[in-house]
């Protein structure tokens, strides 16, 4: 229920935290992914803030996943940040975003979907590439 911290860590295997509750901020930024990652189910940064000023809940910046990203029906409570990151392929088909969604300047290198996903507050993916909006 504490703060996570899982910057700059390299993930050589398959991550598989299905279903997870992170009761406050988790940093996953400037990480590497070389295999699948399956955060499904998962709820992010969720009532009780790292610190008032601080109203990010999942960092992702910087990061990079060489393989699968699933992000399934994942619940972000605060804002979620996966800015500058690089996704090979990625699924965030019925995310719910309660927050700010940071998606800038994000590489997705692979078929990305946001397939009947909530975005309740800003939402930006400026300067995305190989980015399709349908």
């Amino acid at each position: 229920m504490g703060y996570l911290n899982f910057e700059r860590v390299v993930f050589q295997k398959d991550v598989r935290l299905m279903r997870t509750v992170f009761g406050k901020k988790v940093s996953f930024s400037h990480s590497h992914f070389l295999s699948n990652s399956n955060f499904m189910g998962s709820c992010f940064g969720g009532e009780n803030p790292v610190e008032l000023w601080d109203k990010c809940g999942a960092d992702f910046s910087y990061v990079q996943f060489d393989g699968h990203a699933e992000f399934d029906q994942a619940q972000f409570d605060r804002t979620a940040r996966f800015k500058c990151a690089k996704l090979k392929a990625a699924n965030f088909r019925l995310a719910y975003f309660c927050m700010n969604a940071d998606f800038r300047h994000v590489l997705f290198n692979g078929d990305v979907t946001f397939t009947n996903s909530t975005f309740t507050k800003d939402s930006l993916f400026t300067r995305g590439h190989n980015l399709e909006i349908q």
